[in-house]
């Protein structure tokens, strides 16, 4: 998935927002929020699952702008992003408040 977001970014460089180069980059945080939990399960050292879970939360708050600047503020894509957010910070983070309130 790494290869295939970076490919699509370099694409789509100088281009417009893109709903394409959107879901690329929801797509690329779930990967990236899948893999650090393969890592926590895997106990593998804390801190490469906290540098995983974050570029996860950096890609779903990327994804959600090129969401937001290509189809408007309300989009059926933003559900993700939001939904992703609210679990990575629910389950990962553990913090209500930015769960409820996550903002880019």
């Amino acid at each position: 998935a790494d290869a295939a977001i970076a490919e699509v970014r370099a694409l789509m460089a100088g281009s417009l927002p893109s709903p394409v180069l959107g879901r690329a980059l929801l797509v690329g945080g779930v990967t990236d929020l899948v893999r650090g939990h393969a890592q926590r399960r895997d106990r593998q050292p804390r801190a490469l699952y906290r540098e995983t879970i974050k570029g996860a939360a950096d890609k779903f708050f990327a994804a959600e702008e090129v969401l937001v600047a290509s189809l408007g503020e309300v989009n059926e894509s933003s559900m993700y992003t939001h939904g992703n957010l609210a679990e990575l910070y629910f389950g990962d983070v553990r913090n209500l408040q930015q769960g409820l309130r996550h903002r880019s």
